[in-house]
């Protein structure tokens, strides 16, 4: 007869997760790329000037 532990079936499971996730990364991965740039900011908080730094997309 043969057993499984928790410790692999959980193994088991995650192995299983991940195998069916790969499709979906390789989706992903076979679109254009996104141009993003870095932007600087001034904002007011509380009365005083706070400069922040950020990414700019396509969209703004």
């Amino acid at each position: 007869m043969n057993t499984f532990s928790r410790r692999g079936f959980l193994a088991a499971s995650a192995a299983t997760i991940a195998a069916a996730q790969i499709p979906r990364l390789a989706f992903a991965q076979a679109q254009a790329p996104i141009s993003l740039s870095t932007a600087t900011r001034t904002l007011e908080i509380n009365g005083r000037a706070a400069t922040v730094f950020g990414l700019a997309g396509p969209s703004g």
